[in-house]
């Protein structure tokens, strides 16, 4: 089985057999391309600890996804994140107003549809870190979860594919949880799916770095290992967005 693997931009997925059971006839014509951004993975991958929290998704998206599938016409971005809760941030309730105002600047862009989910907080007993493992030592822990991100990223895409929403998927994430929506797309639709790793690019003495999940690609016609720095930096929204109301300003610590 044979995926193409985006090292770089300009490596394009080539048409005809992909390996994957089916053909595709690549026409002069654009594609109609929608994209589904897992927010939080995005953010805690790729944006967390740099300067481009402040991220123009469409022109990123456009810049990426054009030079990987040069036909293909952006659409739709749909969003999908949950408002964090300040008590368990770093920056208290300045990371909650921070996250506010950026959502506040994504939905100026009329192409971009924010789809939320929550947080769910609670006390669990988790194992003590002990080698070997002692089931009977347990300490009490709080536990913050993401909540119905994944399966509204699944039903959408699902749903796209299913009605002919577009000709084009494409999915930003490293969770390997979505593995079985592109499986079923793959088997109940002819739409071409791409997948972006929302991961910086690895340097050889990061062992902290989320490893790739690589079993999307399975189901993928294309996937890009990485989103290079260069991109984030040349893609950040004004640092002051006019919106209905007052405007969205970008936060320091962002």
């Amino acid at each position: 089985m044979t995926i193409p693997l985006c090292t770089q931009h300009c490596v394009r997925a080539r048409g005809g057999d992909t390996g994957l059971g089916r053909r595709f006839l690549f026409k002069e014509e654009s594609m109609r391309t929608i994209a589904y951004v897992d927010g939080q993975n995005l953010y805690f991958s790729c944006l967390k600890g740099t300067a481009f929290k402040w991220i123009d998704l469409e022109r990123l998206l456009k810049r990426i996804v054009c030079e990987v599938k040069p036909e293909s016409e952006l659409i739709s971005i749909r969003y999908f994140t949950s408002p964090i809760k300040g008590n368990l941030a770093r920056h208290g309730k300045i990371s909650a107003h921070a996250q506010a105002e950026y959502l506040r600047a994504l939905k100026c862009n009329p192409m971009i549809d924010i789809i939320e989910g929550r947080f769910s907080v609670r006390g669990v007993h988790a194992l003590r870190h002990l080698i070997p493992p002692d089931l009977t030592a347990r300490v009490r822990i709080w536990r913050a979860e993401e909540k119905e991100t994944d399966v509204s990223i699944a039903m959408a895409m699902y749903r796209d594919a299913r009605d002919g929403a577009a000709d084009h998927l494409v999915l930003v994430t490293n969770d390997s949880d979505l593995l079985p929506a592109l499986r079923a797309i793959r088997d109940d639709a002819t739409v071409m799916v791409g997948v972006i790793l929302p991961l910086k690019k690895k340097v050889a003495n990061e062992s902290a770095a989320p490893r790739p999940s690589t079993s999307l690609a399975l189901h993928a016609d294309w996937l890009l290992p990485h989103i290079a720095e260069a991109d984030l930096a040349a893609c950040q929204l004004a640092p002051l967005i006019h919106t209905r109301r007052r405007p969205a300003r970008r936060r320091a610590h962002w």
